[in-house]
């Protein structure tokens, strides 16, 4: 009898504890989602200062990834090092210093940095349209699942890199509207199916 109690008890406290889980995740999901919005409307609604914030972060961002490849390099055992890794590395380290450098001393080095930024992911964009449309080209008589998709997502991804090619500093601010608009829908989402969540447990 006392082992069926303590059973019962112990029910009751476990489904205690996963409603007090349900309603932290709710609550962070709701709170993460006000967030995306928030963030996203400030972007669609203030491009300039998005895209010009993006431009820094992603240069940056360039910058320590090129740092860590060379760190890996070297990190690597001798008999297994890539050269291209070093060289992949080096290169990236001296945009990212140059860009900023050039962008930090200059009335206009935001726009320059912008414009050579968004060449480049451009070009990379480009290349992996190509890359995945041979892919499709390879399998089209195959009937593989997905194979139309990957064909839309090169077509697309090769219009997007040609935009930004030919009108690299505008192509980047639309974006950034583009990149507001979807973050803030994705957030209002996520807000409202965690309160729609919450709601549903608590009632």
């Amino acid at each position: 009898m006392n082992s069926i109690r303590s059973t019962s008890a112990m029910s009751i406290e476990q489904q205690a504890q996963a409603a007090k889980m349900r309603k932290r995740g709710a609550i962070g999901g709701a709170a993460a989602g006000l967030l995306m919005a928030i963030f996203g409307g400030i972007a669609a609604f203030s491009p300039l200062l998005t895209g010009v914030s993006l431009a820094y972060l992603i240069t940056g961002g360039l910058g320590l990834y090129g740092g860590m490849q060379t760190i890996a390099f070297f990190r690597t055992p001798r008999e297994q090092r890539s050269g291209m890794t070093l060289v992949s590395g080096i290169l990236l380290i001296f945009f990212s210093l140059f860009t900023l450098f050039s962008a930090l001393n200059s009335a206009y080095g935001p726009l320059a940095m912008i414009s050579a930024l968004s060449s480049v992911i451009a070009l990379f964009t480009v290349f992996g349209a190509a890359a995945r449309f041979a892919i499709y080209m390879d399998i089209r008589g195959q009937q593989v699942p997905g194979a139309t998709l990957l064909l839309v997502s090169s077509i697309l991804n090769i219009v997007l890199g040609s935009l930004l090619l030919t009108n690299p500093i505008a192509g980047w601010f639309s974006l950034s509207i583009v990149w507001g608009i979807y973050l803030g829908i994705s957030g209002l989402s996520l807000a409202i199916e965690s309160l729609a969540g919450l709601l549903r447990h608590d009632a």
